[in-house]
């Protein structure tokens, strides 16, 4: 329970989502003990929790996790594809890589599957409307001092054998819009000694900022930099020279 006194000396009131109920009563008496309000609920009802964050203005989609370790996947996607609204984010707890959007039980189902064989558990989101956008950029190259690829968004698709990261671009953008993210991607690209770099910028109505700088090429065939660098005619031979 150290671990535990150190994080409720910073909060105001607890939602306790656990099934254990022995820590559902241990961290019930210690929140007691400090003075903290418990919002509290016998058994895990996504509603509930959800309806109570909704109160306090917290935004929280709903989630569900599909553990490697259990048994039923079938069963478990039935219960989220019952439960939760669509489309949904499917992605791992371990490893960075392009979450999948889908609307397809059939291609939800599969995506578990493989991030399951990898060793990882899988944590499913409810799609929110916050977009992200990805931008590569290149110094000193086809004669610009930052030369920047179109504005893309990332997806899963997948093959009988192999999942690869694909892109669209994202054409629907203003103007306007379009203008703010290049000219983020290039003041974040001044701050780098490195070549090349792709820099993902999300846009939450009107509000954009960087949310992840990745200088590592990651040059291979089925990974976005390849796909994007073939499709507009980059030479990565010539950006290493």
């Amino acid at each position: 329970m150290t671990n535990a006194h150190k994080l409720f000396s910073n909060i105001d009131f607890i939602i306790d989502c656990t099934y254990n109920h022995d820590k559902k009563l241990a961290y019930k008496s210690l929140a007691h003990r400090m003075g903290i309000s418990v919002l509290y609920s016998d058994e895990l009802d996504n509603y509930n929790h959800r309806k109570v964050l909704t109160q306090l203005e917290v935004d929280h989609p709903a989630h569900y996790i599909i553990r490697k370790s259990d048994t039923d996947i079938p069963l478990h996607v039935h219960k989220m594809w019952r439960t939760m609204h669509m489309p949904i984010i499917i992605k791992s707890n371990q490893r960075y890589s392009s979450s999948l959007i889908t609307y397809n039980s059939v291609e939800a189902y599969d995506y578990i599957t493989l991030i399951h064989k990898r060793g990882d558990d899988v944590i499913i989101d409810e799609y929110k409307p916050c977009k992200t956008f990805s931008v590569f950029v290149i110094k000193d190259y086809r004669g610009e001092k930052h030369y920047h690829t179109p504005i893309i968004e990332t997806f899963k698709n997948k093959d009988n054998k192999n999942v690869y990261v694909k892109y669209s671009q994202a054409t629907y953008l203003g103007d306007r819009d379009k203008k703010q993210i290049h000219d983020i991607v290039r003041r974040s690209a001044s701050h780098l000694d490195e070549r090349i770099a792709r820099v993902d910028v999300s846009k939450n109505g009107e509000l954009l900022k960087v949310v992840d700088v990745s200088t590592k090429p990651d040059y291979y065939k089925g990974k976005l930099m390849h796909s994007v660098f073939n499709d507009y005619g980059i030479s990565f031979d010539d950006i290493l020279r």
